[in-house]
């Protein structure tokens, strides 16, 4: 495995790790999926990062898998690219909640990420689809759940 994969995967972890902190910060009722979710994703970057340093446990896992879990070949140009291209976004995406909030962030993100990265010459399903997935979150976790969804940074400072 390349030193940019492992770096990256260090980096997943630490946004992990700091999802699950942040998420303390909640409310009782809108703490238990960012940690949870954080948990979960840190359990299994630690693990991944563990068959990476400790041979033994690589070892047993490709007995048990069958297969190498990691690739060991270099990535091309366009695959790197992509995936830096894949990063930038996710980091995106996170400032965006972080900053607005889910139900600003996640049409705003959406209608970008299909008119900049994603190609879509229509207009429809740049402006519908975002809409319908925020209408579908709203629906699902605020009417029947019930659970409050952060706010975003810059609506608590406002509000």
């Amino acid at each position: 495995m390349k030193n940019e994969e492992r770096i990256f995967l260090f980096f997943l972890l630490f946004v992990a790790v700091v999802m699950t902190l942040m998420s303390l910060r909640f409310s009782s009722s809108s703490r238990l999926l960012p940690m949870l979710s954080g948990l979960f994703v840190a359990i299994m970057l630690v693990f991944l990062l563990a068959t990476l340093y400790a041979p033994n446990i690589a070892d047993w896992y490709q007995r048990f898998e069958g297969r190498t879990i990691m690739k060991t070949d270099s990535l091309t140009a366009a695959e790197r690219k992509r995936e830096i291209a894949v990063t930038g976004w996710f980091i995106g995406a996170f400032l965006l909640i972080y900053m607005l909030g889910f139900m600003v962030a996640i049409p705003v993100f959406l209608f970008l990420f299909f008119r900049l990265y994603a190609d879509y010459d229509s207009w429809f399903i740049t402006i519908v689809t975002p809409g319908i997935v925020t209408l579908v979150v709203y629906i699902a976790f605020i009417t029947v759940l019930r659970v409050p969804l952060y706010r975003g940074m810059l609506f608590e400072l406002i509000l």
